[in-house]
């Protein structure tokens, strides 16, 4: 029970499986889910979005937008990465402090540490695992039926097993991510 989804992720990851199924089965939405694969496609609505701006706003403001919005997303970036860094530090200069303390007898002075170390080794596995399921299964199930070879031609067992992978890759996305930031995987009914 303690990975099962509640109520309300059900719902979600209920209709988000339901939206990808449903969104590819128009043709042309479903070439702009290929934006990444098609880099003919993307020039032209990066052109688009450039001759719009510029239009808009001017040449050298647009440029300006673009490199001020380029070096905020970086900015935010390493920002995240510091503050992370920063508090393991923080938590471990306090684990370090805790050391100098009158302990009892019998526990082991090491043991808060080894906690910190044991909690910064899963964050960065569960960072890895998110990263894998965001760019594997996440992304197989949003371009369309998965495991086609294995089950056949039979429309109703396609929509059903790719609802079902779908639905299990949002969660375990979800999980992985809730591992990355420490928070309890489930919450209380």
């Amino acid at each position: 029970m303690l990975f099962a989804p509640s109520w309300i992720g059900t719902i979600i990851y209920s209709f988000l499986s339901l939206f990808a199924i449903i969104v590819n089965q128009f043709a042309d939405i479903r070439s702009f889910l290929e934006v990444p694969h098609n880099v003919q496609l993307m020039r032209i609505v990066t052109v688009w979005i450039d001759q719009s701006l510029t239009n808009v706003i001017g040449k050298s403001r647009t440029e300006t937008l673009v490199v001020g919005l380029f070096w905020a997303i970086v900015g935010l970036v390493v920002y995240m990465f510091l503050r992370g860094v920063a508090q393991f530090l923080m938590n471990l200069e306090e684990n370090f402090t805790a050391r100098k303390y009158v302990w009892p007898r019998g526990t082991n002075r090491y043991a808060p540490i080894k906690r910190l170390a044991e909690q910064a080794i899963l964050r960065l596995g569960a960072l890895v695992g998110f990263v894998f399921v965001v760019f594997v299964p996440l992304a197989a199930v949003l371009r369309g039926p998965v495991f086609v070879d294995i089950i056949g031609d039979s429309m109703p067992i396609q929509y059903v097993v790719w609802f079902v992978a779908s639905y299990l890759s949002w969660h375990l996305a979800v999980i992985l991510l809730r591992l990355v930031t420490l928070r309890p995987v489930s919450s209380a009914r």
